[in-house]
This record gives structure tokens, C-alpha cells and sequence, in this order.
């Protein structure tokens, strides 16, 4: 039963490092690289001979990039102060810049509206408005005698997130907020994330359109590492969790949009996506999917020789 493969027989090669592995793909020896790392596109792996012998697929794995705020921490409970930080990030510069445009500026399910503006100008104002200002003119506003310091928490050994906290750091300064990495091992990092020991924190959340964000944005999720709790959200979560597909569902995740832009609990900074390059004697994949199917592909011309 079942449709019969169209390739016969499949070799997986593994290499952990990503040049290795892109060597190899240059020296012909591979017919499917399933994803070329951002810091090696495009000029690391378009070489001529990979360009004329290789397409490129684009992926999108449901995953989405995150800043979340720790609440917790004066003066992030401040819904103000949060949506000036969200907009004092230039979310397409990053993508363009750190992610060599590997990227898309979206948000898990349907509240668009969520979507922060760069706003520079109005972001000012919302810290003007919080009493954050500069008093001693040395770039860095305060609250009191306190400065505006923003130290994010990421994984370490990231070169791609070193690069995305450097252009936060330049956005955010802009803003007179400063801005310092703090970068830890991923068992570190999700131990912080725990205990709340962080201001705020770069992470990685896996999820599909339409899914449920209760465990991230609830007040009792166990993604909630940031302390929010708003009882507007809790509501329109368990509305959508009871609501089917259609009109009456898309408008609530509207209002969850227009409640998530309010509150800024997290600034959603993108969605990841991916580069496979596949040999141009293969054909059967899809563009736009989470992952290069293999079942489906099938030869269309003359292997490459031996």
C-alpha cells in the first residue's frame, strides 16, 4: 500500500559543523543540504558551481523570536515603558542585517495588529510620559536615580544572536535605554528564565497559526517567564480556546492583537526562515513548509557523476 518512493535509495551524511558541511556540498558530494545557517548566506554557500548545479527552497519552520520582559523588574511593569522598547526595535533591520534576511516579519496566529511600528518618535514620548528621562545627559534615562538598563539574557556561542543583540543595543540607545548581553549556556538560560532572574531575554518559541498561547502569555503558563498577568488576556485566551474556526474566532484574535499591542507582554521580534539547496536534477518539494519531505522527491534528470 502506499505511493512507491521515488528515489530508490537515500545516504544521510551528518556533520555537526556547518562549514564542513557546506565544503562538501561545494565539492559535489551531496545531492540535499536541508538548511544553510544564516551566517553562511547568502556569499558562504552560493558559490558559482552550487548556483548552477542547486536551487534554492525556502522554509518556514513555525518557530517566532522573542524579547520577553521580566514584569517583575521596575520599571519593565510599566505596559508604557514596554511598548516604547518595542518600538525603539527596528525588527526589519534585524532580519535584513542579523539574519541576512533570513526571516519574516510575522506573529504565530491572526493578530496582526500586534505588529509593534518603529516609532522612534512616539516611543519618547510613551518614556517621557513613565517619568523615564535624563537627567545627568549621559545618554541613559532613569526613574529616579535608577538607569534605564535593559541586560538580555541569550545563549551563548550564537554568532547570529550576538549580531541581534549588537543592533538592539543600537536601536534601544537610540531610546536612551542601555543595553548589555548577557550570554549563558542553554541549561543557564532556561534555569534563569525559571527563577526569574533576568530583565529580559531572547528566546526561541515553537508554534503554529492559530495555536494556543496560553502557556507563553497566561498568567499560570509554563512558558511565562516574564510574570504577566493580565486578566483581558486570560479572557480572550479561553475564548479562543472554546470558539471554533471562523468569523466570531478571527475577531477575538483581533481583540487579542489590539489587547497583546496594549499590554506588551513580549515584543515578537520574527519568524525564522531557512534556506535548503537542493540539486537541480530533483524535483517534488514544496516551498514554504517546515521541512524538505523526502518521501516526495523524485529524479528528473541525469545523476551527477560519481
Amino acid at each position: 500500500s502506499g505511493v512507491a518512493a521515488g528515489i530508490e535509495t537515500v545516504v544521510f551524511a551528518f556533520e555537526r559543523d556547518g562549514a564542513r558541511a557546506l565544503a562538501s556540498l561545494r565539492r559535489g558530494e551531496l545531492d540535499v543540504f536541508p538548511r544553510v545557517l544564516p551566517i553562511h548566506w547568502p556569499d558562504g554557500a552560493l558559490t558559482p558551481a552550487v548556483r548552477a548545479g542547486f536551487r534554492e527552497v525556502r522554509l518556514a519552520p513555525q518557530r517566532f523570536t522573542l524579547l520577553v520582559y521580566n514584569q517583575r523588574k521596575a520599571p519593565l511593569g510599566d505596559g508604557r515603558v514596554r511598548r516604547a522598547l518595542a518600538m525603539l526595535i527596528d525588527r526589519a533591520r534585524l532580519v535584513r542585517e542579523a539574519r541576512r534576511g533570513l526571516g519574516r516579519l510575522t506573529l504565530p496566529p491572526l493578530f496582526d495588529r500586534a505588529l509593534p511600528p518603529h516609532d522612534p518618535a512616539a516611543a519618547t514620548r510613551l518614556l517621557d510620559e513613565a517619568g523615564l528621562r535624563d537627567g545627568n545627559a549621559d545618554g541613559v534615562r532613569e526613574l529616579g536615580a535608577v538607569p534605564l538598563r535593559l541586560d538580555v539574557l541569550h545563549v551563548s556561542h550564537a554568532p547570529i544572536v550576538e549580531d541581534e543583540i549588537a543592533l538592539l543595543r543600537v536601536g534601544l540607545g537610540k531610546g536612551g535605554v542601555a543595553v548589555a548581553g548577557v550570554p549563558v549556556d542553554g541549561a543557564e538560560l532556561e534555569a534563569r528564565l525559571r527563577r526569574g532572574a533576568f530583565s529580559a531575554a531572547l528566546v526561541s518559541y515553537a508554534g503554529r497559526r492559530e495555536t494556543d498561547l496560553g502557556d507563553l502569555l497566561g498568567a499560570r503558563g509554563a512558558l511565562n517567564f516574564g510574570g504577566a498577568a493580565s486578566p483581558a488576556i486570560d479572557a480572550l485566551l479561553e475564548r479562543l480556546r472554546r470558539e471554533p474556526p471562523g468569523a466570531t474566532r478571527a475577531r477575538l484574535w483581533g481583540e487579542f492583537g489590539a489587547r497583546f499591542a496594549e499590554e506588551a507582554p513580549a515584543t515578537f521580534l520574527y519568524a525564522p526562515q531557512e534556506v535548503a539547496l537542493v540539486r537541480q536534477t530533483i524535483s517534488g518539494f514544496d516551498e514554504g513548509v517546515e521541512w524538505i519531505d523526502l518521501a516526495k522527491l523524485r529524479l528528473t534528470g541525469a545523476p551527477k557523476a560519481p
